[in-house]
């Protein structure tokens, strides 16, 4: 009996210790990774309409230095539509990203151009790089929490409206 007491003792005490092992501190957490996709139909002229999803995310790196270090990125961009007689399908199709905490807002200053592979394909997507030399990264050291990736389409359709831009809809907020 004094046995299975001690057997029980040890066990409570080591689910203790392995929990504070599991939840560690957010300097020492793992990174973390939030993403968005935002879908729009594009009604071109004499065209077939054409269908672009665009994937934003938004990661915590970790802290250290005393900052916290997050990253911004466009991820992925998908299109589908119908082939048609060779044409432009856009004069401009580019996207652009920001980290933004409330009103302070960390533009990349660079700008992911996809209007050449959509204008040659009538479907097909672009993965582009999060890493430290990827393109249109926008990078944040800074002492606040919860940031997110936002972003924007600037877009020509050829139709004589001229270039709009397209809001994307924003990732929840990393830690």
């Amino acid at each position: 009996m004094k046995t299975a007491r001690t057997l029980a003792a040890s066990a409570v005490g080591a689910s203790i210790l392995l929990s504070g092992v599991a939840m560690a501190s957010p300097a020492q957490a793992a990174s973390s990774t939030k993403c968005h996709t935002t879908t729009k139909t594009f009604d071109l002229p004499s065209k077939p309409d054409l269908t672009v999803k665009a994937t934003l995310c938004a990661k915590y790196n970790g802290k250290w230095g005393g900052y916290r270090h997050y990253q911004t990125w466009l991820h992925k961009v998908s299109w589908d539509g119908s082939w048609w007689n060779p044409g432009t399908r856009f004069d401009d199709l580019y996207f652009g990203t920001r980290a933004e905490h409330g009103h302070d807002h960390r533009s990349s200053g660079e700008v992911n151009d996809i209007r050449t592979e959509v204008n040659n394909k009538a479907s097909g997507s672009k993965v582009f790089t999060s890493g430290p030399s990827g393109y249109g990264v926008t990078y944040v050291k800074t002492k606040k929490t919860n940031w997110t990736a936002d972003g924007y389409a600037k877009f020509n359709a050829n139709d004589g409206k001229g270039t709009r831009t397209w809001q994307l809809h924003g990732t929840a907020a990393v830690r």
